[in-house]
């Protein structure tokens, strides 16, 4: 009995997971996160948390959420160039959560650190104070990481369609495809098979495009509906939401259900959402391009 859960427990850390939002967007993930810092810090002004020798109580919160926004920035930066962080292809739960451990962990020590210019050093240097920042960085730190891992739980209980194709590189008679703009000189002609996704951005729409080696991105000004209509006769690319078009050929697994997949696609640790009215049609060509 034990080790049956025990084993589905392992499965289910080992699943393939999305990678959490602060994670995957650490420049505007940590904003939000610094916003929560401080909203945290004025509502419930936690045991142990005093105004600084410079200023009061709210400034002295609010120069602390800042530091600590600038400081997730470049420990989320620091691990993703990790090789284990780094790839979000292999990304489960349980490295997820060992990476926001990690990362707490850090943050805390540079709160910490930078305790000693904003607050009188002498009453910093002790077991207790450095214990207190490790506490407070963990309780309020973890509200918007865990947040967003949250709202990835279900993924973990959701089936998969799994691309078992291993599609072959560019071949060098394939016919090239020309994407019209109003401006002549901001058209972009591209090989099908280079194409991962393109999205929508306001007046314009970016191709991201695995070229040489790396993954490219062109803006081209146009609409996605007017990009969905020049490429309708190539029947790998289809739209799979208001503001995604993707090549199914270079889309690796599916997770979710009827109301809607999340795509992991070669290449690139970028998930693209198929929303709800386009789920039957993926499906459908998605089985006919495995």
């Amino acid at each position: 009995m034990i080790k049956p859960m025990a084993n589905k427990l392992l499965s289910l850390l080992r699943k393939q997971f999305p990678k959490n939002y602060i994670l995957k967007n650490p420049k505007t993930g940590s904003v939000i996160a610094g916003m929560v810092f401080f909203v945290f810090l004025m509502l419930y002004r936690p045991y142990g948390t005093f105004p600084s020798r410079f200023f009061g109580y709210e400034l002295t919160m609010a120069v602390y959420s800042l530091m600590a926004a600038c400081f997730l920035f470049v420990l989320i930066k620091l691990l993703r160039h990790s090789g284990f962080f780094g790839s979000g292809k292999s990304w489960t739960i349980l490295k997820e959560l060992l990476a926001i451990f990690l990362i707490l962990t850090g943050l805390s020590i540079a709160i910490y650190l930078f305790g000693f210019v904003i607050e009188d050093p002498s009453a910093r240097w002790n077991l207790t104070t450095f214990l207190d920042s490790l506490r407070l960085t963990y309780l309020i730190g973890a509200v918007p990481f865990l947040f967003f891992t949250a709202l990835n739980i279900q993924v973990l209980f959701q089936s998969k369609l799994t691309q078992y194709a291993d599609f072959a590189q560019i071949a060098d008679d394939e016919q090239p495809v020309t994407i019209d703009t109003p401006l002549k000189k901001d058209e972009l002609r591209f090989r099908p098979s280079e194409l991962l996704y393109a999205e929508s951005d306001g007046n314009y729409v970016n191709f991201y495009l695995y070229r040489k080696n790396s993954v490219q991105k062109k803006a081209v000004r146009s609409s996605i509906t007017s990009v969905e209509e020049q490429l309708a006769s190539i029947s790998s690319i289809l739209r799979v939401h208001r503001a995604f078009i993707v090549n199914l050929q270079n889309v690796t697994e599916a997770s979710g259900n009827a109301l809607g997949y999340r795509l992991s696609l070669k290449h690139t640790d970028e998930e693209i959402p198929v929303s709800r009215r386009h789920t039957a049609t993926f499906r459908e060509q998605f089985r006919q391009h495995g």
